[in-house]
């Protein structure tokens, strides 16, 4: 649409045809959020199931970063001195 205004005001389009499109309705799914329990009841099966898997998922929910952030850490040489 911003494309198209500016061909106009250049006078390089005679006419407008994306402003006949109707706007696509965008509905937006709420998210699942797990209540106390359910987190209880997963993060016990992760802690028997694959601990390390279970550290990562701890560390995700406390830091608020988001997955692709995290995965991009790297460990330090020093920092495990």
């Amino acid at each position: 649409m911003m494309l198209y205004k500016k061909l106009l005001l250049l006078e390089a389009v005679e006419s407008n045809p994306v402003k006949e499109i109707p706007k696509e309705e965008v509905i937006t799914k709420i998210k699942k959020v797990l209540n106390h329990e359910e987190r209880e009841k997963g993060n016990e099966y992760l802690w028997n199931r694959d601990r390390s898997f279970w550290r990562f998922i701890n560390i995700f929910f406390h830091s608020g970063c988001r997955r692709t952030e995290l995965s991009r850490l790297k460990v330090r040489e020093n920092a495990l001195r």
